[in-house]
């Protein structure tokens, strides 16, 4: 006799993995992005206020 073999599950889409996380782990997560976002923001803000001082300066020596 053979026994019966399943075959393998397919992976879990991604609501299934984050719903499966506990709601502590999940509010990581959010916290985390949440700061990479402002970490993103502010970088770009600060090139662009870097341009605007080197656009100022180049105004006033001409």
């Amino acid at each position: 006799m053979t026994a019966h073999v399943h075959p393998p599950a397919p992976p879990p889409d991604l609501g299934t993995r984050l719903m499966a996380m506990s709601a502590g782990r999940r509010m990581l997560w959010a916290a985390a992005g949440v700061v990479l976002l402002w970490l993103a923001v502010w970088w770009a803000l600060s090139f662009e206020a870097e341009a605007a001082v080197v656009a100022v300066s180049v105004e006033a020596a001409s």
